[in-house]
C-alpha cells in the first residue's frame, strides 16, 4: 500500500510539471504585459477618482446669471415696475429740505458687501 501511495504522489507530482505552452515566470513579455495592465488599471482607477471629485464651478458667472434672472423678474410686460419686498425687511422713508432717505433694517448677521442697491427716481431694487 506504501508503494501505491509513492506511485500516486510521483503521478501527482508529474501531471504538476509546466507545460510547453505556458510562459516561464519573470520573461519579459510577461513583465510588459503585466505592467501595462497594471497601468491600465491605474488609469480606470484615476478617471474613477476624477469623475467623484467635484465640478469646477465660476461663482462670479453664477451669481451674475441669478441676478439677471431676478432683475428680469422686476417688470411686468408693459413696463411697470413690480413692487415687492421678498427679503420681508422693514424700511422707511425720510425728507429734509434737501435730501429724501430710505431705511432698510437689515438683519444683525449679513454681511454688507453682498447687498447690491440701486436707486432709480421710480423705485429702488
Amino acid at each position: 500500500e506504501a508503494a501505491e501511495a509513492g506511485c500516486k504522489i510521483a503521478s501527482l507530482e508529474d501531471e504538476g510539471g509546466t507545460d510547453e505552452n505556458e510562459h516561464a515566470p519573470y520573461t519579459p513579455e510577461l513583465r510588459t504585459e503585466m505592467y501595462r495592465e497594471m497601468a491600465e488599471e491605474k488609469a480606470e482607477k484615476e478617471a474613477r477618482e476624477k469623475a467623484r471629485q467635484p465640478k469646477e464651478r465660476d461663482f462670479d458667472q453664477e451669481h451674475q446669471k441669478a441676478v439677471e434672472a431676478a432683475r428680469a423678474k422686476q417688470f411686468f410686460p408693459d413696463g411697470r415696475v413690480r413692487q415687492c419686498n421678498e427679503a420681508g425687511l422693514d424700511f422707511s422713508f425720510e425728507e429734509d429740505k434737501a435730501n429724501f432717505y430710505l431705511r432698510v433694517q437689515i438683519p444683525r448677521h449679513v454681511d454688507t458687501s453682498l447687498l447690491d442697491c440701486q436707486v432709480y427716481p421710480r423705485f429702488v431694487q
